[in-house]
């Protein structure tokens, strides 16, 4: 049962007592942006006040205090409206998503609470790391209307990257690997966590009941991820580079293609691409065309009251992502291990969709084909891969040193784990030589260790082609910004310099 329930937009009545330790406060939500709806407001549970609002899993960065009616609840445009608006949507998220998990969410960073910086500076972007355990929100001025957009002051943008940070607590190991599917379905889970927060908001679907009908196939405000921002994205490029006016829209028709034979500059926005986010919108697309089968049931089933039907399709969709989260891959994967691992989750809870996240699974060209053929089980066995001569070779080693336990979890390293290659001659000289650690599921249900090892290779050789692997000295220390490239994206990777040395290729654990 969701407890955090959303009050209606407009004015607020009343006050309510100062709250003490622990105790309930109101604060600013949208779960949308102000392009899309009024100013709203949430209840946030077990609130510690102070200089800053916290609770068990989050806290605020920025000073903050309540006002004398011990709310957190201010006029639109103040700068204290964003503040408390970006700690609630992340304090909202985990609290909501929680109960769907059905248990604790604990971090993959050392310590209790996630870092909310509600304002870390002036670009377009938002993003979730692990190294400080934050999630970084900024301000930009739309050149065309001179407006200060604030990407913490959208509901959904909020929740794509706290849906990072959850679904790294969950699978820590996903930030080992380099290939498309994995950074993509990443990407993807933030947008899937926009999409099932704005489900549980009234204010939302009374808006989506009004556009749409309850017809999910039209264009609509839960289909569509960060139209505020989107517009401002558009606004600096001068054009239209996220194909309309949003980041992402779900409603879309595309389909599977070996991501190794797509581009991978995300020039095109009608066309799919290999980049994470680019990728990304293949699943994304393929999870809401199971909401939005499941939704076409619901409103038969109420004809005269879409939003009914758009709730009761909420409440599923959010237990469904929890579902699919719970249940899938500890380490690499592709896209096809993924949707099989969700049919097979949805068979062990009663299976009400299996059938039909194979149908669309398999009109994505996701599903389809003969499978390949499963390794047979590592139950922890280390064991070499030969990585095929002419490409520099393999150590023959296969690295099992993460050791990262969680509540209600097994420890990662009885579960997973690396298999590494070495770089050869098919990439510039400065990368030859360098190793690349991969975690994968020590049952061996989901690909080869050869086949992992060439993945890997290929998608760290393309990266580099594409200069997202930041290069570093010997000794060189690196801070946050330095992970970042010109453009304010985060570099895949980086190249490191072992004191024996020898080089590494580490992921950079950064997802926007």
């Amino acid at each position: 049962m969701i407890t955090s329930i959303t009050t209606p937009r407009g004015p607020q009545g009343g006050s309510q007592p100062k709250p003490k330790d622990g105790a309930d406060a109101t604060f600013n939500y949208n779960a949308q942006d102000s392009t899309v709806l009024g100013p709203g407001t949430v209840t946030i549970h077990n609130v510690s006040g102070g200089a800053s609002p916290s609770n068990d899993k989050v806290k605020l960065s920025d000073a903050l205090a309540p006002n004398k009616d011990g709310s957190y609840n201010f006029k639109e445009g103040d700068k204290n409206e964003v503040l408390a608006q970006s700690f609630a949507a992340v304090a909202h998220t985990v609290d909501v998503f929680g109960q769907a998990l059905g248990q604790p969410i604990n971090w993959a960073f050392s310590g209790p609470q996630l870092t909310v910086n509600a304002d870390a500076g002036e670009d377009f972007n938002a993003y979730y790391t692990r190294d400080s355990g934050s999630v970084n929100f900024f301000h930009g001025t739309d050149p065309k209307t001179n407006q200060v957009m604030y990407s913490g002051d959208s509901g959904e943008v909020v929740s794509h990257e706290t849906g990072h940070a959850i679904l790294d607590s969950l699978r820590p190991a996903y930030f080992s690997s380099f290939t498309p599917d994995v950074a993509a379905f990443h990407e993807s889970t933030g947008d899937m966590m926009g999409i099932c927060m704005s489900f549980q908001d009234p204010a939302t679907l009374d808006n989506v009941a009004k556009e749409t009908g309850g017809d999910l196939s039209k264009d609509n405000a839960i289909s569509r991820t960060g139209e505020q921002l989107g517009i401002g994205i558009n606004d600096v490029e001068g054009k239209n580079v996220t194909g309309g006016n949003f980041v992402r829209d779900a409603l879309n028709t595309f389909k599977w293609a070996d991501p190794s034979t797509l581009s991978g500059d995300g020039s095109d926005p009608t066309k799919l691409g290999s980049e994470a986010h680019d990728f990304s919108r293949l699943w994304t697309g393929a999870f809401y065309d199971v909401v939005k089968g499941i939704n076409a049931e619901n409103l038969a089933a109420n004809p005269g009251n879409p939003k009914a039907a758009l709730q009761a399709t909420g409440k599923e969709a959010i237990q469904l992502l929890a579902e699919l989260l719970k249940g899938a891959p500890q380490g690499d994967f592709t896209y096809r291990d993924m949707a099989n691992s969700w049919v097979a989750s949805d068979k062990a809870n009663g299976g009400k969709r299996a059938d039909l996240i194979t149908k669309v699974m398999t009109d994505r060209g996701i599903l389809g084909g003969a499978a390949p053929t499963p390794a047979p089980p590592h139950h922890g066995q280390q064991n070499p891969v030969d990585d095929g001569g002419d490409d520099g070779g393999d150590d023959g080693s296969l690295h099992n040193t993460f050791t990262m336990t969680q509540h209600g979890m097994k420890p990662l390293d009885t579960v997973t784990h690396g298999v590494t290659v070495k770089l050869g001659s098919n990439v510039p000289e400065q990368f030859q030589g360098a190793k690349i650690t991969t975690l994968v599921d020590n049952d061996g249900a989901l690909a080869k260790d050869s086949d992992v090892a060439d993945r890997s290779k290929q998608a760290v050789a393309n990266l580099i082609k594409q200069g997202r692997i930041l290069v570093t000295s010997p000794g060189q220390k690196l801070s946050t910004k330095d992970y970042f490239d010109k453009q304010g994206r985060p570099f895949a990777g980086v190249l490191r310099y072992n004191a024996d040395g020898s080089k590494t290729i580490e992921r950079v654990k950064i997802a926007d």
